[in-house]
């Protein structure tokens, strides 16, 4: 069976509804107030109720988070087991654009795909996807 600690994607879920407006804060290339992606759709980029950017990502076949505070990195952390291996991972964001009037609820949807075990008949496949709305609203 496949062990995806329910706690990853709960923790994943509550930070992402709690995120809030950063603008151009947390990327330097942003365009949307709230929610941001980046590199294909593989990296997300927000600000979290503490003030800190995250950065959500895929490195080395595993799920990453990056929080910093004013440029200096505080956490660069897998978040994910090295037992899963983890692809096809889309960020989806739909937010407005910086200094546009509010229009949209921002909100994420997520979806990857993920392998564990071994090879063959043993090995085990599962696809998540969620989508969360963030609680900021101007």
């Amino acid at each position: 069976k496949i062990f995806l600690k329910l706690n990853v994607v709960d923790e994943m879920n509550k930070e992402i509804r709690m995120a809030d407006i950063s603008n151009d804060q947390c990327l330097p290339s942003a365009v949307n107030k709230v929610f941001n992606t980046a590199n294909s759709d593989g990296e997300l980029y927000f600000k979290n109720q503490y003030g800190d950017c995250v950065k959500y990502y895929l490195e080395n076949n595993r799920l990453k988070i990056m929080v910093s505070n004013g440029g200096t990195v505080i956490a660069d952390d897998f978040i994910t087991s090295v037992k899963l291996e983890i692809s096809n991972l889309k960020f989806f964001a739909v937010d407005d654009l910086i200094g546009a009037v509010s229009g949209v609820q921002p909100y994420v949807a997520m979806k990857m795909d993920i392998k564990a075990g071994g090879q063959g008949m043993h090995e085990q496949k599962m696809k998540i996807q969620m989508t969360v709305s963030s609680r900021y609203y101007e």
